[in-house]
């Protein structure tokens, strides 16, 4: 009703109003905590992310592909424009970038760096 409430109904309001404040600030509390939680558990489930990525390059087959093949894939990478000029986004260059074994393989083939033209400014 529009009716002010009666003293004991404002005694009962004003009592269950405290007892809604307690339990929001219990809630509060358990929100809180579950928010630690949840912010702790996001941190492990990166960690492990990044931990399981780090294997799986570990176990990449290209890691077991003999430095033959591997050279003669790195020779169908070459531009086929006859007078190549040495580029960082391209082979032979772009390949040195990749990991230290590719680079010393790369460095170690002279097939691929025949014919390629240096510009300088």
């Amino acid at each position: 009703s529009n009716d002010p409430p009666s003293d004991t109904q404002a005694q009962r309001l004003n009592s269950f109003r405290a007892s809604c404040r307690g339990e929001v600030d219990v809630l509060d509390d358990r929100i809180a905590d579950l928010n630690a939680e949840l912010a702790w558990l996001l941190d492990q489930r990166s960690l492990r992310e990044s931990q399981a990525a780090v294997c799986s390059s570990l176990l990449s087959p290209f890691r077991r592909l003999p430095t033959e093949i591997l050279g003669e894939i790195f020779l169908y990478c070459l531009p086929e424009a006859r007078y190549r000029t040495a580029s960082r986004n391209q082979a032979p260059l772009l390949l040195g970038q990749i990991c230290s074994r590719w680079r010393g393989i790369a460095l170690g083939m002279s097939k691929l760096w025949e014919e390629f033209t240096m510009h300088i400014n």
